[in-house]
């Protein structure tokens, strides 16, 4: 079971990740790719030609550079675009470096049969404080991991899959 959470979280933490990075204050990202501050003042001509360039599914990335008619302003945007993923990275690398330690503490939380409920959920508590940036996580795909809709359902020790374990295989 430790091993099927390890690598449920990893897989999911690291989606999470690289899905932050194409969305939310990176969707600003993809906002900023596809609509960037230097085209707002420019012809229509001008922005048709980004956009050839930029949709050119037969040019690689250096050739679009190449190409690209605001190569200043366009190295800038890609600059800005490289400090955020490399933040981005790091951020990962150190969710990825801070599972270990904190799924062995939730293991052990689990596995303590000597405390009530309540002092599960404190120890849970104490556990997404101690480990902010996977703590929530770990405890959010707790269910998956525990089959806790089968449970619910009634359903123990049945063959069928959550819909999450599905996806990992």
């Amino acid at each position: 079971m430790a091993e099927r959470l390890s690598i449920l979280l990893l897989s999911s933490s690291v989606k999470f990740y690289f899905l932050s990075t194409v969305h939310a204050h990176q969707f600003f990202t993809l906002e900023e790719l596809h609509h960037p501050p230097f085209l707002h003042d420019v012809s229509r001509k001008a922005r048709e030609s980004y956009y050839k360039i930029l949709f050119n599914e037969k040019l690689s990335i250096a050739e679009q550079k190449i190409s690209e008619p605001f190569q200043e302003e366009v190295k800038s945007l890609y600059g800005k675009m490289g400090k955020r993923m490399e933040e981005t990275n790091d951020e990962v690398a150190k969710l990825i470096g801070a599972l270990p330690v904190a799924l062995k503490n939730l293991t052990a939380i689990m596995k303590n049969e000597n405390q009530t409920m309540p002092q599960m959920m404190m120890a849970l508590e104490a556990l997404k404080a101690e480990h902010p940036s996977v703590g929530a996580k770990l405890l959010l795909y707790l269910p998956e991991v525990l089959h806790v809709e089968n449970f619910l359902r009634g359903k123990i020790g049945s063959d069928n899959p959550t819909r999450l374990s599905k996806s990992l295989k």
